[in-house]
C-alpha cells in the first residue's frame, strides 16, 4: 500500500491569509475494474443512453464560488515551499 501527500489549501477570515497543510492520500483503486464494465454494460445494452453532456442552469448551487476568501489564493507549490515545519528545527539539530 503506497502512501503520498497531498496539499490542500485553507483561507482564513481572521487572518485574512491562504495557509495549506497536508493531507494524507491511500490509493486503492479495486472498484475500478468493476466500474468500467457497468458502464460499458450500461452504455452498450442500457435503456438510458448518453448522448452529450448535461448543460447546467444558471441557478444551480454547483456554479457558486468554491471559496469565501476576498484574495486569490497563490499557488500551492509557492505556499508549500514557504510552509514551516515545526519539526524542522528539532531534524536540523540531529544533523
Amino acid at each position: 500500500m503506497s502512501v503520498c501527500f497531498s496539499y490542500k489549501r485553507k483561507f482564513s477570515k481572521r487572518g485574512n491569509k491562504w495557509t495549506v497543510y497536508p493531507v494524507k492520500v491511500t490509493k486503492a483503486y479495486s472498484y475500478i475494474e468493476k466500474l468500467m464494465v457497468a458502464a460499458v454494460n450500461e452504455y452498450c445494452i442500457g435503456q438510458k443512453r448518453i448522448y452529450h453532456p448535461i448543460k447546467r442552469q444558471s441557478g444551480d448551487p454547483r456554479n457558486i464560488a468554491s471559496t469565501i476568501a476576498s484574495i486569490e489564493p497563490p499557488p500551492t507549490a509557492e505556499h508549500v515551499a514557504k510552509r514551516k515545519s515545526r519539526l524542522a528545527k528539532w531534524r536540523k539539530n540531529l544533523n
